[in-house]
Formats: structure tokens, C-alpha cells, sequence
């Protein structure tokens, strides 16, 4: 299945592109994934193009579901998987309920095992077990009611997701086990190369010269089977290892920012900003109150 990636707007200049940050506007909240339901009929559904992941949970109904250039029928019990930049389209019969996770790319990428992901990218529908289902949905509306609060406990979000990719993850790997993704030799060695050269050098050229081929080149196996940019895969690991010292460390943010190579402070924070919708200082004092509620719950901070 061809891959539209983010700069689809480009090729479907008449499609509307939906932002996270526009999500996140529209629904007054910072988070890392929205939760909707939705029935059929309630309400005409346009043709789109989005920056963000979505996972359908088809719980009754049919129809069909247009994602990039393919069409799938909807059954009952089917998850449908949508990657950001794809054209995204669907007709709903009037009894259909379906479920909707979406969630920021960077988020995504790091909960989401990346054969989970290559594989969905080529074959986005997966039939669920009754039993799975029913247990998928559960974990769906406790983050809904998570959502629902005025102070968001986005770290017990992030477990439920947790669970969430782990249940989809095992019957994704048991049921398209034969169609197991291997990367090219360049990519593989990139994904391995990230972690340990992220912090002194994060430009694609840099990586692209060690791997012995082109900034272009190491974009397009990047986008093919990450439906990221090289720069987006560096940024997220980036992104990770500062947030997770702004939670669990009591380190000045300014000592942070040049454990990163952040020599100006201002630099640091206009990136961080940019990529997670709010300051380095208003993120830890965010997550302050959420850390201690963990520790009420006997649950350790962060992700790991």
C-alpha cells in the first residue's frame, strides 16, 4: 500500500490537514491522545488528511472506511489503523459505534513497537477476539473518564495505552505473523546509531554519513517505514529522554538543556515548545502533582 506520509496536502491540495495542536485547541486539554465515539449518521465525515495516528474500534456496524488509496469494509470487532498523512474517508451505516483513539505521532512512536506499526501500515484492519475487544474497549473508556477530568493524569493515560498497544501488539504479531517486516540494512543501523548520537549530533546528514548514504535516501526509508522524516525519529528520541528527566529529576531545566547540546537556554525551550505545545517548566510543574498521585497508587513515574 502506498504511503502518503505528511506532506499529503501537497498531493491532495483540496483535502483539509488536521493538526494535533489544533485537537488539543479545539478540546481545551494538553494531551498525547483524544478519545471519540462516534455513530453513524451523527455527523458528515469530509475527506482529510491528519498529522496524527488513529486507531478505529469498530464495535457494531458496517460500512466502508477509506484509508490512502485503499477501502475496507467495516465489520463488527475490527480495528482499523490510520498513519498520519494518509487520505482518510468513511461512510458509516446508521447502527454503527465505533471508537476512536487518536493519538500524536511522537507519543505513538514510542509506545508502539515499530514492527507493530510497519505491519499495520501495510495491512491496516485486524480482526479482534470477542474477549480482546470487550477488554480494549474497557481500557478505552477508563481513559476516557481520565480525559474528563480538570486535571489530567496523563501518566495513568500512558499506562493505559501501555496496555492497550501490548493487547493490539500480541494479536497483530499472532495473526500477520507471516508478513513479518525486515528493514533494509541502512535503516535498521540507523535506528540503532539514534541512541547513542542523539545528544552531541542530531542532523540527518551526520547519520546519513555514517551509514555511507544520502540525507535524501535516509528520508525516503524513513518515511516508507516509519512514517517519519529521519528528523522526526531523532526528535523523538530526543523528546523522550528530556521529558522523562523533567519528571524524574530535580534538575535545573537549564542544566538539562545543555546535557542535550542545548547551549541557550531560549533555543531549548522554543524546540520543546514547539514539539509537545508548552514549556519545559510548565510541563514538570504538569506532571508534579501527577508524580505524587502515582506514588499514592504505588506506580513508578514514566514510561519504562
Amino acid at each position: 500500500m502506498k504511503y502518503l506520509y505528511q506532506n499529503a496536502e501537497l498531493q491532495s491540495p483540496n483535502l483539509p490537514l488536521y493538526t494535533f495542536k489544533e485537537l488539543q485547541i479545539l478540546f481545551n486539554k494538553y494531551s498525547d491522545v483524544f478519545y471519540l465515539k462516534t455513530s453513524g449518521g451523527s455527523y458528515e465525515y469530509s475527506p482529510s488528511v491528519h498529522d496524527y495516528f488513529i486507531l478505529m474500534f469498530f464495535e457494531r456496524g458496517g460500512g466502508i472506511n477509506n484509508i490512502g488509496e485503499n477501502e475496507y469494509e467495516i465489520n463488527k470487532m475490527e480495528m482499523h489503523f490510520y498513519s498520519p498523512g494518509q487520505f482518510h474517508h468513511w461512510e458509516l451505516e446508521r447502527n454503527t459505534k465505533v471508537h476512536k483513539l487518536l493519538i500524536c505521532r511522537e507519543f505513538f512512536n514510542v509506545l508502539f513497537h515499530q514492527d507493530f506499526f510497519t505491519l499495520l501500515l501495510q495491512d491496516p484492519v485486524i480482526k479482534l477476539p470477542y474477549k480482546v475487544f470487550n477488554r480494549l474497549i474497557t481500557e478505552l473508556k477508563g481513559i476516557k473518564d481520565e480525559l474528563s477530568r480538570d486535571l489530567i493524569r496523563q501518566q495513568i493515560i500512558h499506562y493505559r495505552i501501555k496496555i492497550l498497544s501490548i493487547m493490539i501488539g500480541t494479536e497483530v504479531c499472532t495473526q500477520k505473523d507471516e508478513q513479518k517486516i525486515f528493514y533494509p540494512p541502512a535503516l535498521t543501523k540507523f535506528l540503532e546509531l539514534v541512541p547513542y548520537y542523539f545528544k552531541e549530533n542530531r542532523t540527518v546528514k551526520f547519520f546519513a554519513s555514517k551509514l555511507g548514504v544520502s540525507a535524501n535516501y535516509l528520508n525516503i526509508l524513513c518515511r516508507k517505514y516509519l512514517a517519519n522524516t529521519a528528523t522526526q525519529v531523532i526528535n523523538s528520541v530526543l523528546l523522550q529522554e528530556v521529558k522523562f528527566q523533567l519528571i524524574n529529576s530535580m534538575n535545573p531545566i537549564k542544566e538539562i538543556a545543555m546535557e542535550y547540546n542545548f547551549y541557550e537556554i531560549s533555543l531549548f525551550s522554543t524546540f520543546f515548545k514547539r514539539n509537545v505545545g508548552m514549556s519545559p517548566s510548565d510541563y514538570r510543574e504538569k506532571f508534579k502533582n501527577e508524580k505524587y498521585f502515582l506514588k499514592d497508587l504505588g506506580l513508578k513515574s514514566g514510561l519504562k
